[in-house]
């Protein structure tokens, strides 16, 4: 899994590659986003097999209100999950409001990528 931070250059998410982008909202005064990101990190690190062709975007809440208002996020954090259509843009397939453990998150992926 790869975990890379939105900037201007990314927006259009064109320039992704992956199959499998998680977006990722979190605002750095928000509690509960730590603590995501922190699970996030170490699942990156771990090198979990069902993970390898997951990219998690980052995208600041605060920087990026024209993302947050095209995906509808409301709550932080929110994952949205998106997949790539045969067309090449990518489309949501779910979307989850709230930290999760790492067995969790797995279960989440698993779910949203059937």
């Amino acid at each position: 899994m790869k975990i890379t931070k939105m900037n201007n250059e990314l927006r259009g998410l064109d320039k992704f590659e992956a199959k499998k982008i998680i977006l990722d909202f979190y605002a750095d005064w928000c509690g509960p986003c730590k603590q995501l990101s922190k699970t996030l990190d170490l699942m990156a690190q771990e090198g979990i097999d069902c993970l390898s062709d997951v990219e998690v975007v980052k995208v600041n809440v605060d920087e990026f209100g024209d993302l947050v208002n095209k995906f509808e996020v409301r709550s932080m954090p929110t994952l949205v999950f998106l997949s790539r259509s045969a067309a090449g843009s990518y489309i949501k397939v779910h979307q989850k409001v709230g930290t999760f453990t790492k067995e969790r998150f797995i279960k989440t992926l698993t779910c949203a990528y059937e």
